[in-house]
């Protein structure tokens, strides 16, 4: 059985519409899915660690922020963990 002259002609036609089609979504809808998916990404990520917001932690231009030390007397013996006295065994 022969295809028809009609039928290789929508064959050809639907062949290329699909590629038109295809081409179109990758170049224009794929990109925004795409910059939508990260945006919201970056947002649960900024949302669930608010410290490393880059955004954030930006003064406004001129500002200086100077963090102190805390002093060496305020520091209690609980800081620093428990000691635990040993004694060396030797064989």
């Amino acid at each position: 059985m022969i295809a028809g002259l009609p039928g290789v002609f929508r064959f050809l036609l639907i062949l290329m519409i699909s590629y038109y089609l295809f081409k179109f979504i990758v170049r224009y809808l794929f990109p925004i899915l795409v910059r939508n998916f990260v945006k919201k990404a970056q947002k649960n990520f900024y949302d669930q660690n608010p410290h490393l917001d880059p955004e954030k932690s930006r003064g406004k231009e001129g500002e200086i922020h100077v963090k102190k030390k805390p002093d060496s007397q305020e520091k209690s013996k609980d800081d620093f963990g428990d000691y635990i006295d040993y004694e060396e065994i030797k064989e």
